[in-house]
């Protein structure tokens, strides 16, 4: 799952739009660089860092072979898992 198809899934989840168009990581570093500089004031920080761009534009890959192998983890559904985390986000108020 890439984040692009994790982000449409949480979106989704929540009922709002998909994101119309990709920043090329370019633009994201950009607008990272203003938003800390210019936004870093705020409560609980800017909402777009250095980081959080660098993240978005970098392919990572998870494997559970050693969860399942050693703990007898069953990882699921990553789609179920979605669900379940935004319907326990909102019966609590987070969203």
């Amino acid at each position: 799952m890439t984040y692009r198809d994790l982000f449409r899934a949480i979106l989704e989840r929540l009922g709002k739009g998909t994101p119309v168009i990709a920043l090329p990581p370019i633009v994201m570093g950009l607008a990272a660089r203003v938003s800390e500089v210019g936004l870093g004031w705020m409560k609980g920080g800017p909402p777009l860092t250095v980081d959080m761009a660098r993240a978005s534009s970098r392919k990572l890959f998870y494997r559970s072979d050693k969860a399942v192998r050693e703990l007898g983890s069953d990882p699921g559904d990553p789609l179920d898992a979605i669900g379940e985390t935004v319907d326990w986000l909102r019966s609590r108020g987070g969203i």
